[in-house]
């Protein structure tokens, strides 16, 4: 009797289980359908989104290099390192700079002028590039630039290369912007470029590399900076680019002071991004990757942290950096407007170049304790850079000589570059502090 009650019983349960397992299994199919669906509609976006890389060619594929520039120097933005490679571009390719008669500053408060105190190419020969430090103003760099003769000017297009329409900036010319007929150089012709950081951070660089509150402890430092401003310290790098200080606090001026930035200038460079921006430079100027290599100085690694407060940082945006702040929350968004208009290829690029920076880094560090022998260099003999103008003496700051070529470090080529050596000369450049590289071009192009 027990037993066929019991029975009975479970029978009555069976439907109950039943439901639930299949509403379970009903739950769980559609959660793994719902889960699909979304995941092939995200899929499906992603690939109808997705630009193919074929969309992004490289700006260098058909381009010509630009040897004509003019490089902004502005004030602890990472410039000296720019400058190096500026530098190291020139000669190589045997190109005029600008430059002032002593020191590095063509201008350290004024902009540009041709003065006893300034040397440039003989017989208005045009003016390759321009690094050193001066004020930017339009109408000065047009007044020194312009009309200036074009040497050589046949051959700048001789080869008429097809050149691909991406590169045109700003909607210039594509290629070299100097056309083959022309015969004078004018500012339109230059690729023209700065590059600028975080104001708070550039000014904290700059008080400590100028040493401008030596007994000042880093706890008060961003206090002293609000209270005690200079010219280092208060709207520094749109002083620099041409700013007056009388419209510093003008809102209309500053905005007007930005708007003609953006016009004048072909990119506007961010120093926290600096290996970005040496990728996007060179695909601007369609140089190879070899061009911008580089070693980093003037750093302050080892400078103290500096706490600074929101209301700290809120002041000094107000009453000592209102133009700068203004200027880089401008340019900032245009400046990744512009690496993002490269495709996802640049990244790429960006990965593969600073791998090549630190090979470069170890192999120029490692040979600096060695002993080579200049004539034996790998490369950098010609254009300007070769023994009977004494430069290899010069530029080497090895400790010794020593009569071999295993001094070079060769690069294999890759989809961004061929191959490529790096030897004594290229590092010894790389490693010079600025005002002997300065000296050194001064001596090698004007003798002085």
């Amino acid at each position: 009797m027990e037993k066929t009650q019991l029975s009975t019983e479970n029978m009555l349960l069976l439907p109950t289980i039943h439901a639930k397992f299949w509403l379970r299994f009903t739950f769980f199919t559609l959660a793994f359908l719902v889960i699909v669906t979304i995941y092939c509609m995200m899929g499906y976006v992603t690939y109808h989104n997705r630009q193919p890389l074929s969309a992004h060619p490289l700006k260098v594929t058909y381009c010509r290099p630009q040897n004509y520039i003019l490089f902004i120097k502005v004030h602890k933005t990472g410039s000296t390192s720019v400058m190096n490679i500026l530098q190291r571009y020139g000669l190589s390719k045997n190109l005029t700079f600008i430059l002032p008669l002593v020191n590095n500053y063509l201008g350290k408060h004024t902009t540009l002028r041709l003065s006893p105190n300034t040397l440039v190419p003989h017989d208005n020969r045009a003016i390759n590039i321009l690094c050193n430090h001066v004020m930017y103003n339009q109408t000065a760099f047009r007044a020194v630039l312009n009309g200036r003769r074009v040497v050589d000017g046949s051959k700048v297009e001789k080869a008429r290369l097809s050149c691909n329409q991406n590169f045109a900036i700003k909607g210039r010319r594509c290629g070299s912007k100097i056309d083959i007929n022309q015969t004078t150089i004018n500012i339109n012709d230059y690729t023209l470029f700065t590059m600028i950081r975080r104001p708070l951070t550039q000014v904290i660089s700059a008080a400590y590399y100028y040493n401008l509150f030596p007994d000042i402890s880093a706890d008060n430092l961003m206090e002293s900076i609000l209270r005690r401003p200079s010219l280092f310290t208060n709207n520094r790098m749109s002083f620099d680019l041409g700013l007056s200080l009388s419209h510093f606090h003008n809102s209309t001026k500053v905005q007007e002071f930005i708007k003609n930035i953006d016009a004048d200038f072909d990119i506007v460079l961010l120093m926290e991004y600096f290996d970005e921006s040496m990728v996007l430079l060179r695909r601007y100027l369609c140089w190879q990757i070899s061009d911008i290599l580089y070693i980093k100085r003037n750093n302050g690694l080892h400078r103290p942290r500096i706490k600074v407060s929101n209301e700290q940082h809120e002041r000094f945006c107000k009453d000592r950096a209102s133009a700068d702040c203004t200027l880089y929350d401008y340019f900032r968004p245009r400046f990744w407007s512009a690496v993002y208009a490269q495709g996802p290829d640049f990244f790429n690029e960006v990965h593969h170049y600073r791998s090549l920076l630190s090979l470069v880094r170890d192999h120029c560090f490692y040979i600096q304790d060695q002993q080579f022998d200049p004539k034996q260099n790998c490369g950098f003999d010609q254009d300007g850079l070769n023994q009977s103008n004494g430069v290899g003496n010069y530029l080497n700051q090895s400790k010794g000589i020593e009569k071999n070529n295993d001094n070079c470090l060769r690069i294999a080529a890759s989809k961004w570059h061929s191959e490529f050596t790096i030897g004594t000369k290229e590092c010894n450049i790389m490693t010079m502090d600025e005002l002997p590289l300065v000296d050194h071009i001064r001596k090698l192009q004007y003798g002085r």
